[in-house]
């Protein structure tokens, strides 16, 4: 069996006592990077992805609440849609249409009013609005099929909405 003896210890002790400069450096170092990959975001296209699944969505809701019939204050809407102002960019508006003009008219009729991620805004020209009609989910909306294009810096991504309902990325 072996045995220490108090000079064997000692030297185990002294070799042992802590870290060296240099990993004390290289720990610093990948601390930093790591704070740096969450603090600084690499990849602003994550966010315009995300606003882009985010519109599709909404405009699958509106869809969605116009073929099932929703109610909305207390009595059943000519369809439900979005619309989109030039003059605010950077956020769109889910509306019901209680006038049957199939379009957004304003008084009373805001369901939500849905902000777009941080930067990212709505490339198309002019105000629009996509419609979903009351029972059967009937589209309006300016062309078939209608790209709704989101921009970030020079980066976008379109939303088409086609006439058949087919909403894609």
């Amino acid at each position: 069996m072996f045995q220490f003896n108090n000079k064997t210890i000692k030297q185990y002790i002294n070799k042992c006592r802590g870290m060296t400069l240099i990993e004390v450096l290289a720990v610093v170092a990948i601390i930093l990077i790591l704070t740096a990959a969450v603090v600084i975001n690499p990849r602003p296209s994550v966010d315009l992805d995300r606003a882009a699944r985010q519109l599709a969505s909404d405009l699958r809701r509106a869809q969605n609440m116009a073929m099932s019939a929703e109610e909305y204050s207390g009595s059943v809407p000519y369809g439900y849609g979005i619309y989109f102002n030039i003059n605010n960019k950077d956020e769109y508006i889910l509306f019901a249409d209680n006038d049957g003009g199939g379009t957004w008219s304003g008084v009373g009729e805001t369901v939500e009013t849905i902000s777009l991620e941080k930067g990212v805004t709505i490339s198309n020209g002019s105000s629009f609005n996509v419609f979903f009609e009351i029972p059967y989910g009937a589209i309006t909306m300016p062309s078939d099929p209608f790209n709704i294009g989101l921009q970030l810096s020079s980066d976008t991504r379109t939303v088409t909405v086609t006439s058949a309902g087919k909403i894609e990325l």
